[in-house]
């Protein structure tokens, strides 16, 4: 009698949860709130296909009162994924084009958003890990998450780029591979001209 053992499933080494703070409200004049449903349909379309590890996600949304705060949205979004072991902070407006970017695990922080079609594909702002980060959990714990201290729109990913930092640094993928397109939405122009987003220049070192 041959006898042959059955293979054992594979278990996923890591668990990934790709966080998005959402809020709709096209009254909100300090930040860019108009369109946000449209884009997160269209994102959760486009990932459905384009994502190759299991992935859990997490649309943290705000209630429509007081100010919207993204890094606040990311702190809670962090500390209801209890079974993951990485994620990926991610704006709800843009997607990966290059599949070299697979939002596989990384131990060092990565800036994985580094071209954007919203900046005619040329090199972001230094010193900001907007738009997609992917970080451990580890990680995100030892520089004590976001900042809360930013509200509307402005400077949080700044701050955050400054925790990381002051904690070993982190790495950037290449433009080529960090591709992402931009979902079209409303943009409110001006927001960097507002109290609100000189408020948090003045948060920029907050730790």
């Amino acid at each position: 009698m041959n006898y042959s053992r059955p293979k054992m499933p594979q278990v996923e080494k890591h668990h990934l949860t790709i966080l998005i703070p959402f809020r709709e409200k096209i009254s909100d004049k300090k930040s860019q709130g108009s369109g946000r449903e449209k884009s997160l349909k269209e994102w959760l379309e486009y990932m459905s296909s384009f994502l190759k590890v299991p992935a859990d996600v997490l649309v943290v949304e705000q209630s429509q009162e007081g100010t919207f705060n993204k890094g606040f949205l990311f702190n809670v979004g962090f500390n209801e994924s209890v079974y993951s072991d990485y994620f990926v902070l991610h704006d709800v407006d843009q997607i990966p084009e290059n599949q070299s970017n697979d939002y596989s695990f990384k131990e060092r922080p990565t800036h994985l958003l580094t071209s954007t079609s919203q900046w005619n594909y040329t090199k972001g702002p230094s010193g900001n890990v907007g738009g997609a980060l992917i970080i451990t959990k580890e990680m995100y714990q030892k520089i004590n998450g976001y900042s809360n201290n930013f509200g509307g729109w402005g400077r949080e990913d700044d701050n955050m780029a400054l925790r990381l930092n002051k904690n070993g640094g982190y790495d950037s993928l290449p433009p080529e591979d960090g591709r992402y397109k931009e979902l079209k939405h409303l943009r409110i122009m001006g927001l960097n001209e507002t109290e609100q987003f000189a408020q948090n220049v003045a948060n920029t070192n907050d730790f």
